[in-house]
């Protein structure tokens, strides 16, 4: 706003269903959603927040459509122009071929329409391939690509880089057809290289030079220098002389996830190249036999390269892909028949050849549309559902790290030399993670994780023995976001197995239930409880998941308990028998009790009239945590509940919206001294009681600056004298 002073550092437009296609050198202004960049901060998870300010972005912005009154002014400087008139013709040439990712070519209206277009989800690959542009690949594609360990295959990298070798080839073997004598100047090997590195620069243009071709570009230039300087040279020497150069011109790209794994890709290739050649493998006589060879050895690379990702994957995602081994079939058709035609198309199109073109894009999507059918036929037969894993703690990469190495000095010796078994001996370091996991489960402590879902709610009960309980896991992100597949499942399996003992649904809305859907699927449960309201398309889903797993659910009414073990449960408040409300009114509203020292209420979504209901029940409902019911919102504003809990802590599980919660709510806490700790602004809340009843609160960001200290309360009455008295609160 002009009357407003900019915002610091970069902001992160996130426009859905785009009407314009902002370019370099352009102004966009208009009405924009702008938050700060926050959210899911959950220990144990990659921090989205820190990743974007990492980059330098502090804030977020949403649009949707054409809404907010949007204005492109401007003009693009002349290279982007360039590039975008060509990404233009790719796309305008494909719809001529009979797979169009476009309706037309009227430039708001075609991109507003590309998203319901199903005709040929297949063509959106090339712009991937070509452009770095993944605009028209929807979700369910990327998905299955990950699914099936092939997602790297659309990332530009040096594959693409060897296309412009190729042309490089052809370049030289037809001077060498028209002037043989030039060979008798130069050497065939340094021709190839003088000739590839304007394809190299030109490639690094069109593909609109991320970190991943970036680092390709550089390895492939420093083989080149070492080449023309006739200078003997190995294949880490490039790969640390790229991570130098790379780290001191854009120290914060070590960050970067794509460059973290494009780097641990290209050194378990290094490191594994000795190992494939000594390996019994058929002599390269025959074609036969040269295809063999090939294919065992391509197979044996993606093994090697899959090795060096796992800990780094599991860490990040909790997954790995067991059909890796596709990789052996599909890069040899990308490397072979989809990307150098697709190349070789640029140039007719940028000359505007038309008929040329279109050719050579057809031969190109063939083999795109024919892996779409194959990932269809495995996702039809259930075979693309990811299994969680237990994901190591992080000190199992030292161990991962030396065990490959270690391996890598074993070719030519007849025994490790001491530094490979000094190596092997650091595999200790993989002892570190069961002991830690060990550890937990003898301390006597309960600890409330309130996840960080953004605007949702998840909370987790860590019990003694290592038992686990979930109430609710959701999120109103966006259809294309699982919060239990992204968040709540990577969280729950970190140096844990993928265990849960009882998952507990308050209400079957999308911001409760959504993310417990993968859970029940994916993960080992061993009870589930919920209010029972089937008025909800949810709930539908939610009874076929639970008669697939063979889960009875049970439905807990007001005056039962549901027993987490032998001193802990969980009182059931409301709803009674024969309650009507609306779906958040019917929400279990449920409260943590230690014996019969209560701990920690968790009313759900019940808004005013169910908390009035609860209030006229004339139940004990004191604790010293209360969760806000329905995040804090309006509609759930009761300072009787707050007078009648008598809680000094109160926690909001919210996303940026500024209703939740509401200012009413806010105004009503702190008149009455109670300490507010929003997921938003704080991340993951954990609240922990030691085994006499000291409880503690901090956050993903830190420690909160306060504990409570109960020791000498023996009842509940005692214990809230004590909680009132207080003065802990203070930082």
């Amino acid at each position: 706003a002009p009357d407003l002073p900019a915002p610091p550092g970069l902001t992160a437009l996130v426009w859905e269903k785009p009407a314009l296609r902002p370019q370099a050198g352009q102004t966009l202004e208009g009405a924009f959603r702008v938050y700060h960049a926050r959210g899911f901060a959950n220990p144990g998870l990659s921090d989205a927040g820190e990743s974007l300010r990492m980059r330098g972005i502090f804030f977020r912005a949403g649009l949707r459509g054409n809404e907010g009154d949007i204005r492109l002014e401007g003009t693009p400087d002349a290279f982007t122009q360039m590039r975008e008139n060509l990404r233009s013709r790719l796309l305008a040439a494909l719809e001529r071929t009979g797979y169009p990712p476009v309706t037309n070519k009227s430039g708001g209206e075609q991109l507003l329409r590309l998203l319901d277009r199903k005709e040929s989800p297949a063509s959106g690959i090339l712009p991937a391939l070509i452009f770095g542009d993944r605009f028209f690949l929807n979700s369910e594609l990327m998905e299955r690509m990950a699914a099936t360990g092939l997602a790297h295959s659309l990332a530009l990298s040096g594959q693409h880089l060897a296309v412009a070798g190729l042309f490089a080839l052809f370049t030289v073997s037809l001077a060498g057809r028209l002037a043989p004598g030039i060979f008798l100047r130069m050497p065939r090997r340094k021709l190839l290289v003088l000739a590839g590195l304007p394809f190299a620069a030109l490639y690094l243009w069109i593909g609109d030079a991320p970190l991943s071709l970036i680092r390709a570009g550089i390895m492939t230039a420093f083989p080149c220098l070492y080449l023309m300087r006739n200078t003997a040279f190995t294949a880490l020497d490039a790969l640390f002389a790229t991570a130098l150069c790379i780290s001191l011109l854009s120290p914060l790209a070590v960050h970067d996830l794509g460059l973290q794994l494009s780097v641990l890709s290209v050194s378990a290739l290094v490191l594994c190249l000795p190992l494939l050649e000594r390996l019994p493998l058929p002599s390269a006589r025959r074609f036969f036999h040269t295809l063999l060879r090939r294919s065992v050895q391509i197979l044996l690379i993606s093994l090697a390269v899959q090795l060096a990702l796992l800990p780094l994957l599991l860490r990040l995602f909790g997954f790995v892909s067991p059909l890796f081994f596709l990789n052996l079939f599909w890069l040899p058709v990308l490397g072979l028949f989809v990307l150098p035609p697709a190349a070789a198309a640029l140039p007719f199109l940028a000359l505007n050849m038309e008929g040329p073109a279109e050719i050579l894009l057809h031969f190109a999507v063939l083999p795109c549309e024919g892996l779409l059918v194959f990932l269809d036929f495995l996702a039809t037969r259930g075979l693309l559902e990811p299994f969680p894993m237990l994901r190591p703690h992080w000190t199992a990469f030292f161990a991962f790290a030396a065990l490959a190495v270690a391996a890598s000095l074993l070719p030519g010796r007849p025994c490790l030399p001491p530094t490979g078994r000094r190596l092997l001996a650091a595999a200790l370091f993989l002892c570190v993670g069961p002991f830690l996991r060990y550890i937990e489960t003898t301390q006597e402590c309960i600890t409330l994780k309130l996840m960080d879902v953004g605007q949702g709610q998840a909370t987790l009960l860590e019990l003694p023995g290592g038992k686990r309980t979930l109430i609710d896991g959701g999120n109103l992100f966006s259809p294309r976001f699982d919060a239990g597949r992204d968040i709540l499942a990577p969280v729950l399996s970190d140096n844990r197995a993928p265990r849960l003992e009882r998952v507990i649904n308050s209400h079957p809305d999308r911001d409760h239930l959504y993310g417990l859907f993968f859970l029940l699927r994916r993960f080992d449960v061993g009870e589930f409880a919920w209010n029972g309201d089937e008025r909800s398309n949810n709930a539908e889903r939610l009874k076929k998941i639970l008669a697939a797993r063979g889960l009875e659910a049970e439905v807990p009414r007001a005056g039962q308990s549901i027993a987490l073990d032998a001193r802990l449960k969980l009182e059931v408040l409301h709803p009674p028998a024969g309650y009507r409300g609306n779906a958040n009114n019917s929400s279990l509203i449920l409260r943590l009790m230690r014996d019969e020292m209560p701990l920690a209420l968790i009313p759900g979504d019940a808004e005013r009239p169910a908390l009035l209901h609860l209030l006229a029940s004339g139940r004990d409902i004191r604790a010293p945590v209360l969760i806000l019911p329905h995040h804090g919102a309006f509609s759930g504003f009761c300072p009787e509940l707050y007078d009648a809990v008598g809680a000094r802590i109160a926690l909001a599980s919210n996303g940026p919206s500024s209703r939740f919660p509401a200012t009413e709510v806010r105004r009503a806490l702190a008149e009455r001294g109670i300490r507010l700790l929003e997921t938003y602004k704080d991340g993951q809340i954990r609240v922990r009681w030691d085994k006499t009843e000291n409880m503690s609160i901090e956050s993903a960001h830190g420690y909160c600056g306060f504990q409570i200290y109960t020791a000498c309360a023996k009842t509940p009455e005692a214990f809230f004298e004590r909680l009132a008295r207080c003065d802990g609160l203070k930082n």
